[in-house]
């Protein structure tokens, strides 16, 4: 794997690290943070962001393969959200997510700074002021069980969590999901069942203003009429609702001497406590902090919870701060809307043999003639070595003593160069619509040209051409995935439509594979030439080979698609041919009928008429082997 370090972007560098040691696939689209249990999503980034919103990322990833590696996807956890609603599954992921974020950090140490990071940056993008109380409860609890301070989510919020503090405690040291389940279950059980008690002295209240956690005026008068007529009740209320830690120790003292294993039902503990004390409790008085918590919390398992999400998923956090950093940025970045839906297929078999002949018995004079040139440039001469005891050449200092001890005049050196065929070479061809015609036509005989001419000198090549998906097949699919017409799209992302690349020859395939593969050679959609070098050059980067050889013929610019990111792509491109230079790949363009080749190749041949095209690029190909690497 020489050298791929510097083609592969970081996150595709941590794919493949997480694919080989425990079978987890990361693919980045657009915006996304999830995991289903098999594979992770992550945002589709240039690697030119700050370290900031990099450790962010790592962060997120860290708690992501947490979930693969320690959550159960298919057991209680599958259900959960049909049981019990939105709110109750944003719960179960909040405890379920501090399990496996302390479970990654006692394995892997490193993963805390990351997660702590991940964290910090999310509470600085928190709409607090916008939260409705159940979203700012389920942070606060969150924060809770990471051993992080809460204030900032509320006073009734924290008041909130108080009552669940020793459960919050606990939930570090869970071991399973199926406990995690067992501990949402009894939290949603005392939440549902407080939010039941206090609807019984005034089941006609409706309570309004939910996302302020506020209730309205018909809520307020109501509980005032309620109160006038009965004075035993509110005093009764008013000696039950104490200050919050008087509250909070009474119901750690219950708790304490009626504690059940989490594996049971830990919610069933509150029930028969707080049947007497509720149904006085809850009616407090008008405004009260506490009849507002109830009311809101009551909306919560009444199907109006809404949260966008678990709280600290980091979907909308990463999307925020990216955006931020992006809008700063002079030159926007290379950035791919989804990645993995680029597709490297096998052309299909359409040919019994008579296309091919056709076109091979016009190139087959060039063939014979330039076999024994190529014979000749293809030898590298790279291994050299020394070899001793030669009765001539240069004087071995450790030989000498054979010189004086025993006679021999085998005290000399030479220096000996072993010729090997060390050479793999790529045809990389631009199949983009402006190829249609006359020049597929001359495509399709270079490639022969090519092929057959380095299979009979036994060099290891492959032909690859490269191309974008339909458009027409694109814009449904990304319309219907994001709520966004393409010029929205176009200013996001550099390239939407997912590259084709057509694997005619593969390196280890027989050259006899190429004949019916042929005539499925044909010109399709856009130019990715940029992201089309740096998918050859990680195939080719890990042969064995000392010389590694990428010619790419084409007609055009390199072109996405997406014409208001065309200086992004350029630049894209010549990034990707320094990172083929510093790892040891020398591309070649060959230009039919255009000269941006010149601009952007250090190595290039320009062809104004087709009939040259054979000529010269076999005479560029010859030349490029002839020179020596430095």
């Amino acid at each position: 794997m020489r050298n791929l370090n510097g083609l592969e972007t970081t996150l595709e560098r941590v794919g493949r690290i997480l694919s080989h040691k425990y079978n987890i696939t990361v693919r980045c689209k657009a915006n996304e943070c999830k995991t289903d249990g098999r594979t992770i999503w992550l945002p589709a980034l240039p690697d030119s962001i700050s370290e900031s919103l990099w450790t962010l990322i790592r962060g997120e990833l860290d708690h992501e393969t947490a979930h693969i590696l320690y959550s159960d996807f298919n057991g209680r956890m599958k259900g959960f959200k049909q049981k019990w609603g939105e709110f109750g599954f944003d719960l179960l992921n909040v405890i379920e997510d501090v399990r496996v974020n302390y479970a990654m950090q006692k394995e892997y140490p490193g993963s805390r700074q990351n997660i702590m990071h991940s964290i910090d940056k999310i509470t600085e993008k928190h709409p607090i002021d916008q939260m409705p109380l159940p979203v700012r409860f389920l942070c606060a609890l969150f924060l809770a069980g990471m051993d992080i301070s809460y204030d900032q989510y509320g006073q009734d919020a924290c008041l909130l969590v108080k009552q669940f503090s020793r459960e919050a405690e606990q939930f570090k040291s869970l071991n399973t999901t199926d406990e995690a389940c067992n501990m949402a279950e009894g939290i949603l059980k005392r939440l549902k069942h407080q939010a039941e008690q206090a609807d019984q002295p005034s089941s006609d209240q409706q309570p309004s203003n939910y996302s302020q956690g506020k209730p309205d005026s018909s809520s307020q008068s109501n509980s005032g009429d309620d109160d006038q007529q009965n004075p035993s009740k509110n005093q009764q209320s008013s000696q039950n609702d104490t200050p919050s830690e008087d509250n909070d120790s009474g119901d750690k003292a219950d708790d304490s001497e009626n504690k059940p294993d989490i594996s049971e039902n830990p919610g069933d503990q509150h029930e028969d406590v707080s049947e007497s004390a509720d149904s006085s409790s809850n009616s407090n008085q008008p405004g009260n902090s506490g009849d507002q918590n109830q009311s809101a919390m009551d909306q919560a398992f009444s199907g109006q919870y809404t949260s966008n999400g678990h709280p600290f998923e980091l979907q909308q956090n990463i999307k925020d701060h990216l955006q931020d950093e992006l809008s700063q940025s002079v030159n926007r970045p290379y950035r791919v809307y989804d990645p993995s839906l680029d597709k490297v297929v096998v052309p299909p078999m359409r040919d019994n043999g008579e296309t091919f002949q056709n076109l091979s018995n016009a190139v087959r004079p060039h063939v014979g003639s330039l076999r024994q040139q190529l014979i000749r440039t293809l030898r590298s001469r790279d291994t050299r070595f020394w070899v001793s005891e030669q009765e001539e050449g240069q004087i071995n200092c450790k030989r000498l003593y054979a010189l004086l001890n025993q006679g021999s005049n085998k005290v000399f050196r030479q220096i000996k160069e072993c010729e090997s065929d060390s050479v793999a070479v790529s045809l990389l061809i631009d199949l983009s619509g402006s190829m249609n015609g006359a020049r597929i036509q001359l495509a399709r005989q270079v490639a022969i040209l090519f092929a057959e001419t380095l299979n009979q000198l036994r060099v290891p090549s492959e032909v690859i051409g490269f191309t974008t998906e339909p458009a027409k097949r694109t814009f449904p699919r990304l319309q219907k995935e994001t709520g966004m017409d393409i010029q929205e799209l176009s200013k996001l992302y550099a390239r939407i439509f997912p590259c084709v690349y057509s694997i005619f020859k593969a390196f280890d395939e027989p050259f006899r594979l190429l004949k019916p593969r042929i005539p499925s050679m044909n010109a399709l959609e856009y130019t990715p030439i940029d992201d089309a070098i740096l998918f050859t050059a990680k195939r080719i980067v890990i042969r064995k080979e000392t010389r590694k050889i990428i010619l790419i013929l084409t007609d055009g610019e390199p072109y996405s698609g997406n014409p208001t990111m065309l200086q992004t792509v350029i630049r894209h491109l010549e990034d990707n041919l320094l990172k083929c230079e510093k790892a040891g790949i020398e591309c070649v363009a060959i230009g039919i009928q255009t000269e941006y080749v010149k601009r952007f190749f250090k190595e290039h041949v320009v062809v104004q008429n087709l009939p040259e095209l054979p000529k010269a690029f076999y005479a560029k190909f010859s030349e490029l082997l002839r020179q020596k690497r430095q």
